[in-house]
């Protein structure tokens, strides 16, 4: 699932590089369009891989391939949100904005899809378990891409295997939200509308944004909100949430070797 969305995601943002080599659509040179065909087969194996390993059980199979498909929807709906703000202006690009984007667009997929996977698979039943896990991958899922977002902009292409686009792109971003919403004076608000964008990467436009976002204090601010992340989800452990989850048979350990992949994480 995650392949095909990158290979699509990639055309879409015009990305250069993915984890260290070439976008798959910047190997083909000029038939670079073969691409998106190439993602929708990758995506129809999904559905061959789940009928292949759980078509013993057509209860379990109707499970999988209803979590796989409202799955993919969500994040077909946060990716439409982000494409959209190519078309919005930057006061549109709001806090509220960013949450909506990244819930859909990346929490679902990349953490409450292969533990709600494993629940079914291993026959919970509850739906209030499922409604337990979901809001501790959601808030876990939010933070990732917030860390996603703060090393697009300091991370370099050698540490993160990508060259960071956010600024060139217009992206609605935690730190661009932060910032213009939050921190930035009238006249350092001339800057971003000046330049958010409309520069390309590693132009001196480019290391403007960056050292603004510097001087309003945004990589403390980060160093804050990822402690006060952590700390939130920990202390889900001991909510209703986890009570539930305990009760149906889910250890919170899950939970927490997801948290300990991705807290402080530099790539």
């Amino acid at each position: 699932l995650q392949a095909w969305l990158l290979v699509a995601d990639d055309i879409m943002d015009s990305s250069v590089t993915r984890r260290g080599q070439p976008c798959w659509y910047k190997t083909l040179g000029d038939a670079w369009y073969i691409a998106i065909n190439d993602a929708v087969t990758i995506e129809s194996l999904v559905y061959k891989m789940i009928k292949k390993h759980f078509g013993y059980d057509s209860q379990v199979l109707l499970q999988l391939l209803d979590l796989m498909m409202e799955t993919t929807l969500q994040t077909e709906l946060g990716q439409l949100s982000d494409t959209l703000c190519d078309v919005l202006d930057l006061p549109d690009l709001t806090p509220a904005r960013w949450e909506l984007i990244v819930t859909y667009k990346t929490s679902f997929y990349s953490f409450y899809l292969s533990v709600a996977f494993a629940m079914v698979v291993a026959g919970v039943k509850n739906p209030e378990a499922f409604n337990a896990a979901r809001e501790i991958l959601i808030t876990m899922g939010v933070y990732f891409q917030a860390q996603d977002d703060y090393l697009d902009c300091y991370g370099t292409p050698e540490q993160i295997g990508k060259i960071g686009t956010d600024i060139q792109d217009k992206k609605c971003g935690w730190l661009f939200t932060k910032a213009y919403h939050q921190l930035a004076s009238p006249e350092q608000k001339k800057l971003l509308d000046q330049h958010y964008g409309k520069c390309k990467v590693g132009s001196p436009e480019e290391q403007k944004i960056k050292e603004l976002y510097t001087q309003l204090g945004l990589p403390k601010m980060y160093e804050e909100y990822e402690q006060a992340s952590y700390d939130k989800i920990m202390a889900l452990k001991d909510s209703q949430a986890g009570a539930t989850l305990k009760q149906a048979g889910v250890p919170w350990e899950v939970f927490e070797k997801f948290l300990q992949k991705v807290y402080k994480r530099s790539k």
